[in-house]
């Protein structure tokens, strides 16, 4: 299962060649990033408390589609935050297909929200 708790940095380019693992982390950070910042995009902070977590797990289809989206961990306590949060992936429905290579990791994906 893929748990995304922060967004990744960009590698710099490199002129040698790259391995087949590094090609296939490439393009596992490359999906992850697609994935969290699609989810983002969505993802409206309501006015709470700071400190606040909720982590919304899901399944992404190998033709992309998101579903069985649920909220991990009784959520944060907050309703607000926690409707927020799931919103944030429900809002999502359709990514590109991960790729063929990964698709297995990326069946169930974790996201942790926090305040």
């Amino acid at each position: 299962m893929l748990v995304a708790a922060a967004l990744l940095g960009g590698c710099a380019a490199r002129r040698h060649h790259v391995s087949v693992p590094e090609l296939v982390a490439n393009e596992f950070y490359a999906y992850q990033r697609l994935v969290i910042d699609e989810v983002m995009s969505h993802w409206r902070q309501p006015p709470v408390a700071h400190g606040l977590t909720a982590t919304v797990q899901f399944h992404i289809a190998a033709d992309g589609m998101v579903g069985d989206i649920e909220l991990l961990r009784n959520g944060s306590g907050s309703p607000g935050f926690d409707a927020a949060a799931l919103r944030a992936v429900q809002r999502v429905r359709q990514l590109p297909a991960p790729p063929s290579n990964l698709a297995d990791r990326f069946e169930k994906v974790a996201i942790e929200f926090r305040s």
